[in-house]
């Protein structure tokens, strides 16, 4: 088992702190590493700056591949398609308000993804 730290923006932290953010999605690494089922994860935020906070520690409960088409806005998990229902838990345990805000949030911060983001998902519970 490996422990990974990893960063988040300040405005994720919060939901991170209570429990509201469950999961990520990371692009693949060029490295070719991912995490994995019961890894460890260290969130931070401000990670290697003077104001670094631990947010949590947790054990990884899930780690799937993902493909988002951002135009069509399917979403689909190890080869299933979310439905607009499962597109919403997906968004809230993602720390969103609703799927088409997350969906916007993905345009804006992967403009050089061709509109298809392609990565891996990762959900965690507490050690």
């Amino acid at each position: 088992m490996s422990t990974w730290l990893i960063n988040f923006r300040p405005q994720a932290a919060q939901a991170i702190r209570d429990g509201t953010r469950r999961q990520l999605i990371r692009a693949h690494r060029a490295d070719g590493k991912r995490i994995e089922l019961g890894d460890t994860v260290k969130l931070f935020t401000g990670l290697r700056t003077r104001g670094v906070q631990l947010l949590r520690e947790a054990t990884v409960t899930g780690a799937f591949s993902i493909r988002i088409d951002l135009a069509a806005g399917d979403v689909v998990i190890d080869g299933t398609r979310l439905d607009p229902y499962q597109r919403t838990d997906f968004a809230m345990a993602d720390g969103f308000e609703h799927w088409p805000a997350m969906q916007a949030w993905l345009k804006a911060e992967n403009p050089n993804c061709g509109g298809v983001f392609e990565g891996y998902l990762i959900t965690w519970g507490t050690p």
